[in-house]
This record gives C-alpha cells, structure tokens and sequence, in this order.
C-alpha cells in the first residue's frame, strides 16, 4: 500500500511505538514528516522510515488545502482529526 500526505499511521517501530501520527511530508521513497500536533507539531515534525509504519486511515477532507495555507490550520486541529483515529484501534 502506497503512503500519501495526510494518511494517519500508527508507529511499528521505535520508542513511539504505538502513536498514531498524520503524513505531513513524503521526503523520498523511504522516508517521510509524521506529526501529531503534541510533541511532533507542525513546526517540529518526526523523520521516520516509511516501512516503521502502518496506515491506518486518511484524513485528506479535512485538510484540503491547509498546509498551502498555514494561518488555516494549528496543531490542536491535528490532535483532533487524531483523537477520532484513536477511537477505531
């Protein structure tokens, strides 16, 4: 399965195991931003290796046009859209 921006991933591996992240970024065919508006925000977001990951689902109509336009969105709207994924595991 292909990874896109604005997937939301659970971590497989590392000390975050576990957190449930948003694709900011896609850097390269290995790597990729993961943030979760928390400890990872907007500003500060994690490089991890995409084969560390598990899409889980996409939240892609809920930030339509947002990081093209930062005053549009903060990271209390990522923990949000977030929290929602977190009810389904």
């Amino acid at each position: 399965m292909a990874v896109k921006q604005f997937d939301v991933a659970l971590s497989l591996a590392g000390r975050d195991t576990g957190n449930i992240y948003l694709v900011s970024e896609l850097i390269d065919e290995k790597y990729l931003l993961l943030i979760d508006g928390k400890s990872r925000t907007i500003s500060k977001p994690k490089r991890k290796k995409i084969k560390h990951i598990q899409v889980i689902g996409n939240a892609a109509s809920e930030f339509e046009g947002v990081f093209e336009d930062k005053s549009k969105t903060n990271d209390a709207k990522i923990r949000k859209i977030l929290k929602e994924f977190e009810k389904v595991i």
